[in-house]
């Protein structure tokens, strides 16, 4: 009986769509993720699956703020998931080799007054950001490519040192990978 209840309600769902408040699942027939291609979606030939659903394939968003596309024949349906926290693919190098030595980011970095000592600060910030703003279904969806569904998170980042009491608005790039993981690519850009 309970197969049976659980058969009619992903019907039901498939019909007229999930509308609850709760993370989906994007599935379809292909085993291929953006993670199988190490971050390169292609067309899955084998299963007839276009490399934009090769790409959206098993990545989990909240159900009111998904990618919704979809073209003829598509064979990807939207199933509710649990998820009790994102995986973050955001090594601390993001931050140390990344924002505090790319000429234009230093700069960046020094006209908010922070500098490579603030790296774990920094770092932990947009870490429980990105984590916090995920669960709450408070991003933003950009462009979806071969590289996956990119997805963009707003952050105030209060100035330091010769900065202090400024504040500054900002946004973190990241990218959609399977079961929850957000790939954080690149970690401030100052609007």
């Amino acid at each position: 009986m309970l197969k049976e209840l659980e058969q009619i309600s992903e019907s039901y769902e498939n019909l007229f769509g999930i509308t609850e408040d709760c993370f989906v699942i994007r599935e379809n027939l292909s085993p291929e993720t953006i993670e199988t291609g190490n971050g390169v979606a292609v067309d899955d030939e084998k299963t007839r699956t276009c490399y934009l659903c090769v790409a959206l394939n098993k990545t989990v968003f909240k159900n009111n703020n998904k990618p919704e596309f979809f073209h003829p024949h598509c064979k990807c349906k939207n199933k509710k998931c649990n998820l009790a926290s994102p995986t973050l693919d955001f090594p601390i190098e993001k931050i140390t080799r990344y924002l505090f030595v790319n000429e234009d980011k230093s700069a960046m970095m020094r006209a908010m007054g922070y500098y490579p000592q603030h790296a774990q600060e920094l770092y932990d910030l947009i870490y429980q950001t990105v984590e916090q703003k995920f669960m709450s279904g408070d991003y933003i969806l950009k462009y979806l490519n071969e590289h996956g569904q990119h997805i963009e998170f707003k952050i105030i980042i209060n100035g330091k040192t010769d900065h202090i009491g400024e504040k500054f608005k900002c946004h973190i790039g990241c990218t959609a990978w399977p079961y929850g993981k957000i790939k954080v690519a690149t970690p401030l850009v100052d609007d």
